[in-house]
C-alpha cells in the first residue's frame, strides 16, 4: 500500500494551486494535522521542526518507520513510501512491537487530529455545548480556546446559524455576504451583540471569522481528517477508526442496531433487524459493549463541476446500521451513522490502495474486545467492535470490487457464481411437473429432468459443462472431464492466481492460452487475467535472462530495481483476504436490480410485445389518463408517473417501484386491447416497389425481421425477401398470448411482493424462493415463445439480472428483509447530492482530498448542531429551519366529501385506509376546529368478481352520512381502491359500476375473503 503523509499544503482546505481567495493570508493556520500510519499502528503525533526523511534502502525505511511510531513527538513534512517497501514495514513493526508492547495495551481509538481532541476533551469536561461556546469565542475574539468565554448562550446559536450559511455558500455568494453583514452593522444603532468585536466589510474580514483564520470557526471544528494514499495524490481516504470516534464522541449517538441487544432471535424466528439475522448473529462473541453492523456502498459518478468535461469519480461510504425506531432526533439528522471512507477516479489502480487501507482498519475493529470509545451520549468509555455484514454496489461495481468477469463473460454472467450457462441454459428453468409443484409452494429439489434454478446441486450431471479449449489438462481430476457450475471462493481465486503465477514463471504453462483459459474459467476479469499474466512473464523473463548471463541482465535488473512490484505476483482486490468477508456479503442490491433492473425490463419487454402485435399505439390511447389519476393523489409509497409512449423516459427507481405495484392492474388492459387494423392493412397490399419505408418496415416487423436502415436499404431487403426462392418468409405468428404476457407481470409483481417483506421466517422465505421460481419459469417460456429460433441463447442467460434472483433468496436467510438493505437512501446514493456540490478542481492532485475535507466539515456542523442545548437555541433563532421533518402521511387529503363522491361516480382510483378495527374510509379535510375528518367506504363482501389475479369488490361511499374524527394512531394500513379498466381505460358513465380492487402500501392486495395477502399469481395456461 503506497501511503503519503501530507504536508502543510495538502492539508489546506482550498484547492492547491486552484481557486485560493487572493485575500487569504499567509499566516493562516489552515492545514489539519493531517497525516496517515498503517492503522493498527495509529498514535497522536505534535508536529515540530523535522528534516525530509529521504530513505534510500529497505532497511532505512524500517528502522526510520519503526523510529517514527516509538517516538511520538516527529513531525513529518512529506513521506513517501512504495506498496512494497510500506508492507514489510509494517509487518517489522507488528513484529517488534508484539515483543516488547503488553497485550492489554490501551487502545488508541480517539479523534486523530489536535483541534478534535482539544474538542472532545471540553465535551468531557462541560458537554457539547459548552465545547461549541469555546469554539465560537476563539473566532470572535480571535484568541486561544479556553481563555475567554461567550456570555450571551443565544449568540451562539446565531453565530453558529451565520457561520453554516455562510460555509454553504458558493464563493461568489460570499464575497456578496461580506459588504451586506457590514452594511447591516453600520445600519443599526448598536452592533449586532456578537458580531461586536468584528467590522465585516470584505471576504478577508469573513474568512478570518468564519472560514480559514487561525481562529476560524470552520478551521477549528471537530472532523475526521482525509489522508493521501497515493503518490499521484490522487485519491483520498478517511480512517474508519477516526470516523466511529467522533461519531461516538459527539453528545447524540445514533441508536444503533446492536448485535444481541435487544430481542433474542433462535434458529428460524421472525428476522425484523440486521442484528437478528444470521450473519450477524455468527460474528457476536459478546465480548465488547457493543457489538455494530456496518454496511459498505460504493459507486462511481460523475461530478458537475465543469458541464463541458465531467469528471469521472468514485466514493465508497460507510454506514453504521441503526435502530427501526432511531428516535425523532435522527429524523432530522439522518446522516449521523453513515460516513465517506474514500474517494478516487472511477476505474483508477489507486482504489487498491484506498481498500487496503479499508480492510486494515476493519480488521482492527472487529478484533474480539473491539476498541475503547468515548461514549458522548452515556459520558463514560465502552468498547466498540464493528463487523462488516454488507459490501454494496450496483452490478459493474461488485464484479470489479471482487476483480470477476463483467456481464458478458462467458464463465461468469451471474454475480456470485462461476460456471458457463450457455452450454446447459436448457437445463436450468424448471420442468412442466416442478413447475406445477411451485404453484402448490412445493419446491422438488432432486429433480432428475431439471435443475429447477439451483445450478449448484452436486447429485446431478445437468451443471456439468466442458472446460475452455486450452484449458490444462492436469488441473482436471483423473477420471473428470467436465466442469461443473459452483460458487465463488475468494481463497479458490486466490490458489487460481497463485497457481498460475507458479506455473507461468516456473515455465509449466509457456503458452499463454493455457493460463488465459484457466482464469477464464474462474470468472476473473480481464484486468486480473492480463495483470497475472503480464507480472509473472517478466519475472520468467528475468530468471531466464540470470540463468542465460546475457546481454539483456543488467537491463532487466535496472527495471526490476526501479519497480520490483512489476515481477512479484500482481495484486488481488483486498477483499480476498478479508477473513470476515465472503462472496454472500456482497450482496446485489434490491433498488437496482428489482426496480431499476426487473421492472423495467419487463416494462421494456411489454411494450416492446405490444408493437408485434400492432398493439402499441392502441394501448397508448387507452393508457392515457390511466396512470395520471394516481400520479394526481401524491401518495409516498406510489410515486408514479404517466406513461408517455410506452417508456419509461425519465423514471427513476421510485417510479419504478410504484409501477411494479400497480403491474397486474394497470396492464389489465392488455387482453381487451383491439389490433391496430392500419397496421395490418400491409398483409392485404400486393407487394409493390411503390411500397413506402413504412410499408417496408411494418411487413418486417411482423417476421421479426430487422428494421433499421436508410429508406433505400430498408426497400431493398424486401424486394430481396419478396423475390427469393420459395417465397417471402411467413408472418410470424407463434408469440405469447395477451394473457402469457399478463401472467408474467403478475409473476414478477408476487415475487418483489414478498421480496419486500418487513419480515422474515422460514415460510416467509420458503414462499418468496418459490415465487423466484415461478416468475423466472414463466419468463422462460415467454422468451422460448418470442424468439426466431429455438436453439437461440434466452435473453435471460445474457442478461445477469434474472440470475441474480434466487440470490435473494439467500440473502433473505443470511441478513432477514431485504428492504433494510435499500441503497436509495442516506447509506447509498443519497449522498451523492452532498458530494457533488463538494468535488471542484478535477485536473488536480489534491482533488479528492480536499472534497473529503469539505464533506466532513459539513458533517461536523451536523454534530455541533445535535446538542440537545443548541439544537433547542436554534430551534428559537430560526423555528422554520430547524423543525423536526414530520412524516407524510400515506393517504390523500381531500378538500371535501364532494371530491371523493365525485372519483366515485367517475370511476377513478381513490386513497383511504383501514383502521385497526377494520373499518374502510378516507379524509375529507379539516373542520373548524382544525381536526382531520374521514368517512367511511363500505364494501358488500359477497359481491365480487376475479379479473385475472386481482379480486374486485363492490364498494359505496355514503356521501350523507355523518364524518368522524380522525385518529392516526388507529390507522393500520393505508390502501389505494383501484377501479376496474375497459378497453379504453376507465370505464365512462353510465358504466361505472363502483367494482374497486384493493391493494396497500406494504405490497398486499384485498383477496375474496377480504383479507391482506400477497398478491397472487395463476397458473401458466398453453391456450
Amino acid at each position: 500500500m503506497e501511503y503519503l503523509l501530507a504536508n502543510e499544503d495538502a492539508g489546506n482546505e482550498s484547492d492547491p494551486g486552484g481557486d485560493d481567495d487572493p485575500d487569504d493570508d499567509d499566516d493562516d493556520d489552515d492545514c489539519p494535522d493531517s497525516f496517515v500510519v498503517p492503522p493498527e499502528d495509529r498514535i497522536d503525533l505534535e508536529w515540530e521542526e523535522f528534516e525530509e526523511i529521504d530513505p534510500k534502502t529497505l532497511d532505512e525505511l524500517q528502522e526510520a518507520a519503526l523510529s517514527m511510531i516509538q517516538n511520538q513527538t516527529l513531525v513529518i513534512k512529506t513521506f513517501i513510501v512504495s506498496s512494497y517497501a510500506m508492507d514489510a514495514t509494517v509487518a517489522a513493526a507488528e513484529t517488534r512491537q508484539a515483543a516488547h508492547a503488553p497485550a492489554e495495551a490501551e487502545d488508541k481509538a480517539h479523534p486523530r487530529t489536535k483541534n478534535s481532541q482539544r474538542f472532545f476533551q471540553l465535551v468531557k469536561s462541560g458537554g457539547q455545548f459548552q465545547a461549541t461556546k469555546m469554539l465560537v469565542a476563539a473566532a470572535l475574539h480571535r484568541s486561544d480556546w479556553a481563555k475567554i468565554d461567550v456570555q450571551d448562550e443565544m449568540d451562539v446559536a446565531k453565530f453558529f446559524l451565520l457561520a453554516k450559511n455562510i460555509w454553504m455558500l458558493p464563493k461568489k455568494g460570499r464575497q456578496h455576504m461580506a459588504p451586506l453583514l457590514g452594511l447591516f452593522q453600520q445600519e443599526t444603532s448598536q452592533k449586532v451583540s456578537f458580531l461586536a468585536a468584528n467590522d465585516i466589510w470584505s471576504m478577508r474580514d469573513l474568512d478570518r471569522l468564519v472560514l480559514r483564520g487561525k481562529y476560524s470557526f470552520m478551521q477549528n471544528v471537530p472532523h475526521p481528517s482525509p489522508v493521501l494514499i497515493s503518490a499521484t495524490k490522487q485519491a483520498a481516504y478517511v480512517s474508519v477508526i477516526d470516523s466511529i470516534a467522533h461519531m461516538m464522541h459527539s453528545e447524540f449517538v445514533p441508536k444503533f442496531d446492536c448485535i444481541n441487544h435487544g430481542e433474542s432471535i433462535v434458529d428460524g424466528g421472525p428476522v425484523r433487524e440486521l442484528s437478528q439475522s444470521k450473519k450477524a448473529r455468527e460474528l457476536f462473541d459478546g465480548s465488547a459493549d457493543y457489538n455494530l453492523i456496518m454496511r459498505t456502498w460504493q459507486d462511481g459518478f460523475e461530478a458537475n463541476y465543469n458541464k463541458a468535461n465531467r469528471l469521472k469519480a468514485w466514493i465508497k461510504t460507510g454506514t453504521l446500521s441503526v435502530s427501526q425506531d432511531p428516535g425523532i432526533l435522527f429524523l432530522r439528522y439522518p446522516w449521523r451513522s453513515t460516513f465517506p471512507i474514500s474517494m478516487g477516479y472511477e476505474h483508477s489502480l489507486d482504489n487498491l490502495s484506498l481498500e487496503r487501507a479499508f480492510y486494515k482498519d476493519m480488521e482492527v475493529l472487529s478484533r474480539p474486545g473491539g476498541l475503547n470509545f468515548y461514549h458522548g451520549g452515556e459520558r463514560k468509555v465502552v468498547s466498540v467492535a464493528v463487523h462488516l455484514l454488507i459490501v454494496g454496489g450496483d452490478q459493474p461495481e461488485r464484479r470489479d470490487l471482487c476483480g470477476l468477469v463483467g456481464v458478458n463473460g462467458v464463465h461468469g454472467p451471474a454475480f456470485g457464481c462461476i460456471g458457463n450457462y450457455q452450454a446447459v441454459w436448457k437445463n436450468v428453468p424448471s420442468c412442466s411437473n416442478c413447475m406445477k409443484q411451485l404453484v402448490e409452494k412445493t419446491i422438488v429439489d432432486q429433480c432428475e429432468n431439471c435443475l429447477n434454478w439451483d445450478v449448484y446441486r452436486q447429485d446431478t450431471d445437468l451443471n456439468l459443462y466442458d472446460p475452455p479449449v486450452d484449458y490444462p489438462k492436469e488441473e482436471m481430476p483423473i477420471g473428470i472431464t467436465k466442469l461443473r457450475i459452483r460458487k465463488v471462493c475468494f481463497e479458490q481465486l486466490k490458489v487460481a492466481a497463485n497457481k498460475t503465477h507458479q506455473n507461468i514463471v516456473n515455465g509449466k504453462w509457456p503458452h499463454k492460452k493455457n493460463s488465459q483459459a484457466y482464469l477464464h474459467a474462474h470468472a476473473l476479469n480481464t484486468r486480473m487475467i492480463e495483470g497475472i499474466i503480464s507480472s509473472a512473464s517478466r519475472a520468467r523473463a528475468h530468471n531466464e535472462s540470470l540463468a542465460r548471463n546475457d546481454s539483456n541482465q543488467a537491463t532487466i535488473a535496472e527495471w526490476r530495481d526501479k519497480d520490483p512490484t512489476r515481477y512479484q505476483e500482481f495484486p488481488h482486490p483486498p477483499i480476498w483476504d478479508c477473513k470476515t468477508v465472503t462472496i454472500d456479503n456482497v450482496v446485489c442490491l434490491i433498488m437496482h436490480l428489482l426496480f431499476l433492473g426487473m421492472t423495467k425490463h419487463m416494462f421494456d419487454e411489454t411494450h416492446l410485445w405490444l408493437g408485434t402485435q400492432s398493439k402499441r399505439e392502441p394501448f397508448i390511447v387507452s393508457a392515457k389518463g390511466v396512470l395520471e389519476s394516481i400520479q394526481t393523489l401524491h401518495l409516498p409509497w406510489c410515486k408514479i408517473l404517466p406513461y408517455n409512449k410506452g417508456t419509461g423516459g425519465s423514471w427513476v427507481s421510485e417510479n419504478y417501484l410504484a409501477m411494479a405495484k400497480l403491474m397486474p392492474w394497470f396492464f389489465s388492459m392488455l387482453t381487451m386491447v383491439k389490433l391496430d387494423e392500419r397496421d395490418m392493412e400491409i398483409e392485404k397490399k400486393p407487394y409493390s416497389k411503390n411500397w413506402t419505408k413504412t410499408d417496408c418496415q411494418q411487413w418486417l416487423k411482423h417476421r421479426n425481421l430487422p428494421l433499421s436502415g436508410k429508406a433505400e436499404e430498408v426497400k431493398e431487403r424486401v424486394r430481396l425477401l419478396q423475390t427469393q426462392d420459395g417465397g417471402p418468409p411467413k408472418q410470424h405468428l407463434n408469440q405469447p398470448t395477451p394473457k402469457k404476457v399478463l401472467l408474467c407481470l403478475e409473476a414478477l409483481n408476487a415475487m418483489i411482493a414478498r421480496l419486500m417483506a418487513q419480515t422474515t421466517t422460514e415460510e416467509i422465505i420458503q414462499d418468496t424462493d418459490c415465487h423466484v421460481r415461478i416468475f423466472l419459469t414463466y419468463y422462460s417460456l415467454y422468451d422460448l415463445e418470442m424468439k426466431n429460433k429455438v436453439s437461440d441463447i434466452p435473453s435471460w442467460v445474457s442478461h445477469a439480472n434474472f440470475l441474480s434472483l434466487p440470490r435473494l433468496v439467500e440473502a433473505m436467510r443470511n441478513f432477514g428483509p431485504l428492504r433494510l438493505t435499500w441503497e436509495g437512501g442516506t447509506p447509498g446514493e443519497a449522498i451523492l447530492s452532498r458530494v457533488k456540490p463538494q468535488v471542484k478542481g478535477g485536473d488536480q492532485s489534491h482533488c479528492f482530498f480536499n472534497c473529503l475535507l469539505r464533506i466532513e466539515k459539513s458533517m461536523a456542523l451536523d454534530g455541533l448542531e445535535c446538542s440537545h442545548k443548541l439544537s433547542q437555541l436554534l430551534s428559537k433563532v430560526a423555528p422554520d429551519l430547524f423543525r423536526v421533518p414530520s412524516i407524510p402521511a400515506g393517504y390523500r387529503r381531500y378538500k371535501s366529501r364532494e371530491e371523493i363522491n365525485y372519483a366515485f361516480l367517475h370511476n377513478k382510483p381513490i386513497s383511504g385506509f383501514v383502521t385497526k378495527d377494520g373499518l374502510h374510509g378516507a379524509c375529507i379535510g379539516k373542520n373548524i376546529n382544525q381536526q382531520e375528518e374521514w368517512m367511511g367506504i363500505t364494501a358488500e363482501k359477497e359481491l365480487f368478481r376475479k379479473i385475472n389475479s386481482l379480486t374486485y369488490h363492490k364498494w359505496s361511499f355514503l356521501v350523507e352520512s355523518n364524518p368522524m374524527i380522525l385518529d392516526h394512531t388507529t390507522i393500520q394500513r393505508c390502501i389505494l381502491f383501484l377501479p376496474q379498466l375497459c378497453e379504453n381505460g376507465f370505464l365512462k358513465e353510465p358504466k361505472s359500476n363502483g367494482f374497486y380492487t384493493v391493494i396497500d402500501d406494504e405490497w398486499h392486495v384485498l383477496n375474496s375473503s377480504f383479507d391482506f395477502v400477497r398478491p397472487p399469481v395463476d397458473s401458466w395456461s398453453d391456450e
